[in-house]
């Protein structure tokens, strides 16, 4: 049975749908706090209910504001001669003005959120949205996602970087959506074990439970299968560093054929030749490397899903 995320697995980036728009993801990560879990309960009147919060707490904060500038202003008045009261008054008004301005940028900000958040609910999953288990393999299958995107073969253009760029994240939110189908799922069946156990609720539990674990099974495949092609890329890359030293130190070629030459050393001719053909060899190291690993990268490919 899967256990419940614990603190360590639950500071994890909030994963994005593919299709969310890149201003959507940027409004959303601002305001964390706004965002709801996929098992959440649907909230409906969206664009209403956002504005009337809004504009509520907007009214809300502007009445406190004129409330304490007519109690200050008061004061003010009651303690200092008139002129200076008078400096003092407007200085705080035009304080007052200023809060209330990033107050109506950041309560409407909130709010547009709060409105993306509710309309894209369930194509962004959170943390909590994953028990330990489904966790512990999302964590994995990022870090090879990762890893691939960030390695020096992906950036020179050596991989499929346009198709990596598509099939990748892909791959992670449809891992992350199974997943956190199989927390929810999983959840559900301990809170029925736990409340009810008979003879024929097990006959029922039995083939549901097979089925979670195949589909447990399925998800351990394919992150074992991202993170063999990052195994692959990380390979590659070390190749491809190793190539790189060694291109530089080829650079100083014609310094080593004239320090052998007037040095007189006899019967080492070759030394030069063994450091070209140590680069071809590499060379051709390099290219099985990112053969191998485009190759795995073409198994990645999502089957092509009937719009819902």
């Amino acid at each position: 049975m899967a256990t419940e995320p614990d603190d360590e697995t639950a500071r994890g980036p909030v994963l994005f749908a593919p299709d969310v728009p890149t201003a959507t993801r940027s409004l959303l990560s601002e305001y964390p706090d706004v965002l709801l879990p996929a098992s959440a309960p649907k909230q409906d009147a969206v664009g209403r209910q956002g504005a009337g919060e809004t504009i509520g707490g907007l009214v809300l904060f502007a009445g406190i504001e004129v409330g304490l500038w007519f109690a200050l202003r008061w004061l003010v008045y009651a303690i200092f001669p008139d002129g200076l009261a008078f400096w003092l008054s407007l200085g705080a008004g035009v304080f007052g003005l200023l809060l209330l301005v990033a107050g109506v940028a950041a309560m409407t900000g909130e709010g547009r959120a709060r409105v993306a958040a509710r309309k894209h609910q369930g194509k962004y999953l959170l943390a909590e949205d994953w028990d330990a288990d489904a966790s512990a393999l999302m964590e994995r299958a990022r870090r090879a996602v990762e890893t691939i995107q960030d390695s020096e073969v992906n950036k020179q253009g050596l991989l499929d970087a346009a198709k990596n760029d598509v099939i990748l994240p892909e791959q992670l939110w449809d891992i992350g959506r199974v997943l956190q189908q199989l927390s929810s799922l999983r959840s559900r069946q301990a809170d029925i074990e736990d409340q009810l156990q008979s003879a024929r609720l097990e006959a029922v539990l039995r083939p549901q439970r097979e089925a979670l674990d195949l589909s447990a099974t399925a998800m351990e495949t394919k992150v074992a299968k991202l993170e063999r092609y990052a195994d692959q890329v990380r390979e590659a890359d070390a190749v491809l560093k190793v190539e790189t030293l060694l291109e530089g130190a080829l650079q100083d070629r014609d310094r080593y054929v004239e320090l052998l030459s007037s040095t007189e050393v006899a019967g080492h001719s070759g030394l030069i030749e063994e450091l070209s053909q140590e680069t071809a060899d590499l060379n051709a190291t390099l290219s099985r490397r990112i053969a191998a690993a485009l190759e795995t990268g073409q198994t990645l490919a999502l089957p092509t899903r009937k719009p819902d």
